[in-house]
């Protein structure tokens, strides 16, 4: 999603909301996919932390990411983009022609 872009995606329990940029984020991220910022914990956010986390189920882990087939890793950022993404959601950088 590029600079003021809307997410359209329905959180589900454990998702939250980046308190940076707002942008939803999946429950298995450790950190925002669009801005970097860290996933809202109490360690570093106290109590208000649970306010990010509009369908509730904020837990203390995260599991890494798993690839799917078709899904690829960005040259630039590192970052595991899904197979329909064109462009890295978190650098921008175009997919490589290669698809890997």
């Amino acid at each position: 999603l590029g600079p003021g872009a809307v997410n359209t995606e329905k959180a589900r329990p454990g998702d939250w909301i980046c308190p940076q940029c707002r942008d939803l984020q999946f429950a298995r991220n450790a950190s925002c996919r669009r801005c970097g910022a860290a996933k809202p914990m109490p360690q570093n956010m106290g109590p208000q932390a649970s306010g990010f986390y509009p369908m509730g189920g904020m837990g203390t882990t995260s599991a890494p990411a798993q690839a799917m087939m078709g899904d690829w890793i960005c040259p630039q950022c590192r970052d595991l983009q899904f197979a329909r993404n064109a462009v890295c959601r978190r650098c921008g950088a175009d997919r490589p022609k290669d698809g890997s």
